[in-house]
């Protein structure tokens, strides 16, 4: 196993320069900032979709529903031909 002893080239975090450091940091902080404002513009999509979907499914029926043949409501048999009432 490699260790700071035996290899001069391997660097600790806090053997880094402060600039370095803060350039690191600053990095971590953007991309995590960036990860978050990408799920919540995901989720955000997400639910919007599902309200719109919902919306679309609701309203098809009642725009469909005056052109559309009556139903037939009764379940005996002989009754099945006459229209519902409305």
């Amino acid at each position: 196993m490699l260790d700071r002893e035996t290899d001069p080239t391997m660097l600790r975090f806090c053997d880094y320069s402060i600039p370095r450091k803060l350039a690191w940091m600053n990095l971590l902080v953007s991309g995590a900032a960036l990860l978050l404002a990408c799920g919540a513009f995901v989720a955000y999509d997400l639910i919007s979709f599902r309200e719109s979907m919902v919306l679309i499914f609701r309203s098809r029926p009642k725009l469909l529903a005056p052109t559309a043949s009556p139903r037939y409501c009764s379940t005996i048999p002989s009754q099945r031909e006459r229209p519902c009432r409305r």
